[in-house]
């Protein structure tokens, strides 16, 4: 972890970038490692989506957002990333999901893994803890559970 940080800290090199990832993967014994960044388009954010296998990109139903999605794939696209998907989260009850998932998908031309609704539950964990593990019968968690087997 030691190494990743200092790769990180000291400049970004996407041969080394990739060693680390596998190499901490490997340490960990993970099938998968996730990297949840904050949204915009910083180096070491084009650095990590350049190493990506799959580029996940999260977004609510605001215009903002549209925007910001619009400009991932674009650039995930450029970079010829092998596999990108939007997952659309916190969605008001007034929207029928399936037609939120038709609609974000025509208008970027790209899979939707996920149409999250919005939950109480996610304020109610308050950062303390896995909303899988700490509510394993909660429809949101089957929603969770078939995004990851497409993975």
């Amino acid at each position: 972890m030691a190494r990743i940080m200092r790769i990180l800290k000291e400049g970004l090199d996407i041969a080394v970038l990739t060693e680390a990832f596998s190499k901490f993967a490997e340490l960990r014994s993970l099938d998968y490692l996730f990297l949840d960044s904050s949204s915009g388009i910083t180096e070491d954010i084009l650095l990590s989506m350049s190493v990506a296998d799959i580029l996940a990109i999260v977004m609510r139903l605001d215009e903002q957002d549209y925007q910001g999605v619009s400009i991932t794939l674009d650039l995930a696209k450029r970079l010829d990333l092998p596999r990108s998907i939007v997952v659309v989260n916190h969605v008001p009850p007034k929207y029928e999901p399936s037609q939120v998932k038709t609609q974000v998908s025509e208008r970027f031309n790209c899979e939707v893994g996920a149409v999250l609704p919005h939950v109480d539950e996610y304020l109610t964990l308050a950062s303390e803890g896995i909303f899988v593990q700490k509510f394993p019968a909660h429809p949101v968690t089957r929603i969770l559970e078939k995004l990851a087997a497409k993975f």
